[in-house]
């Protein structure tokens, strides 16, 4: 069992998932699990199990993309917003890839390569860049508390955001 828990670690370093004393192989996993899992149930618009991911409170920095300033908000208030913008599409992708996890104690640190992919009525707009998340052991699992998009590239539509929110708000109102 050790050379197999010695094994897998060597193997996530080698991924450039690191961790502290104390953290488990099984913390590696879970964290970039957590990263995957927020691409995908947005692209589900699965917002339920998604605001489980987070912790209560936490704070959200788009200004790479949109400008403006970092904000705390409560995780029940991103599952809103996501809510009112994600299904308005036709669809989106949002491909996660090298993602990398740094664990001290009850804290962590990940960041993953995104392309995030946005059809509409046969417009697109894409987004690549980096996340960077940060996570805290909360109540025996890792919550999202800190969660930061770095765009390095654009192209396409951007004004498929609003688009995309008006015609979902047009398919809710009476």
């Amino acid at each position: 069992m050790t050379a197999s828990l010695n094994t897998l670690a060597a193997g996530l370093a080698a991924l450039g998932l690191t961790s502290a004393a104390g953290a488990t192989p099984a913390d590696q996993a879970e964290i970039a699990t957590r990263v995957e899992a927020v691409a995908v149930l947005v692209d589900l618009h699965a917002f339920a199990p998604l605001e489980r991911l987070f912790a209560d409170e936490l704070r959200l920095d788009y200004t790479s993309l949109f400008g403006g300033e970092p904000e705390t908000l409560a995780a029940s208030e991103l599952m809103a917003r996501w809510a009112g913008l994600a299904p308005g599409f036709d669809a989106t992708r949002h491909a996660i890839s090298d993602i990398r996890v740094d664990i001290n104690g009850d804290e962590a640190r990940a960041g993953a390569a995104v392309v995030g992919t946005h059809w509409l009525d046969g417009d697109t707009w894409v987004v690549s860049g980096r996340y960077a998340y940060e996570f805290a052991r909360r109540d025996g699992e890792w919550r999202i508390t800190a969660m930061t998009l770095i765009a390095t590239e654009e192209t396409g539509d951007r004004a498929l955001v609003e688009r995309a929110a008006a015609r979902l708000e047009s398919q809710q109102s009476p």
